[in-house]
């Protein structure tokens, strides 16, 4: 394979004809200016040429290149900064404080549950009947515009 100035190494290549090559690998190594290489030496994948022109031979492809290598230890390093951590940790326990209320408020409910006739609310104070899920299913009927709710002490709670 050829390479030439301006163009991206597509994979690991070993120069093996012409005068030499500036290859400015920064992609991988962080390093700002570009490195000479020459004939038999080896250029990586991803690396830009800056100068010059030569001859070589692919070594390795995809995952096989030293830039695949490095990409997989990254991927398998897996670790967290204690920002993270915190994170994960106050995120659980929110979790849980959720859970816990909304069983407790079932129970609750599940405790407080009564049985109902005619156009008692639910919940004292409340403007929904039982039997029809409705607000004050008296209105309905046409009996006014708030309807006629029960007093506090007419309950037809059982």
């Amino acid at each position: 394979m050829r390479v030439r100035l301006g163009e991206i190494i597509p994979a690991d290549i070993k120069l093996i004809e012409g005068d030499y090559l500036s290859v400015d690998e920064s992609m991988l190594t962080g390093e700002s200016l570009p490195v000479e290489r020459h004939v038999s030496d080896i250029c990586y994948a991803g690396s830009i040429i800056r100068q010059g022109e030569m001859n070589a031979v692919v070594t390795a492809t995809g995952m096989n290149t030293y830039f695949g290598k490095t990409v997989k230890l990254v991927a398998e390093a897996k670790t967290q900064s204690h920002f993270q951590k915190a994170v994960l940790k106050v995120g659980n326990y929110l979790i849980v404080l959720a859970v816990s209320l909304v069983a407790l408020i079932f129970l609750v409910a599940l405790f407080r549950q009564r049985k109902c006739t005619g156009d008692t609310p639910v919940f004292p104070g409340s403007y929904y009947c039982c039997n029809t899920g409705s607000p004050a299913s008296s209105s309905l009927r046409g009996h006014g515009s708030g309807g006629n709710r029960p007093s506090k002490k007419e309950s037809h709670c059982q």
